[in-house]
């Protein structure tokens, strides 16, 4: 499911100007309550995986449109996508 929905956002994404992997959709695919399914999220120790910690701090850039998140190798997150706006209000 989750790349049926990354191959649509990517559809859309292109249709928009953007040239983005699909990884990077793969990510945004598990916004919108689907993250409770991703496994594994959590070590035994309680911390989370390095992957699910790069997946949710890649999710909260695009969400809040800000670089001050990290994935788990320390390096910024940068938004790939623009701030709505009143001319282009979904973008």
């Amino acid at each position: 499911m989750i790349d049926d929905v990354a191959t649509s956002l990517q559809a859309y994404g292109v249709a928009n100007g953007y040239n983005l992997p699909f990884d990077f959709y793969q990510k945004l695919s598990w916004s919108g309550g689907m993250l409770e399914f991703y496994e594994p999220r959590f070590l035994p120790n309680g911390d989370p995986t390095d992957e699910y910690y790069t997946l949710v701090n890649t999710i909260a850039a695009e969400q809040d449109n800000t670089d001050i998140f990290y994935d788990a190798n320390g390096n910024q997150i940068f938004p790939k996508g623009q701030a709505p706006s009143a001319s282009v209000p979904c973008n």
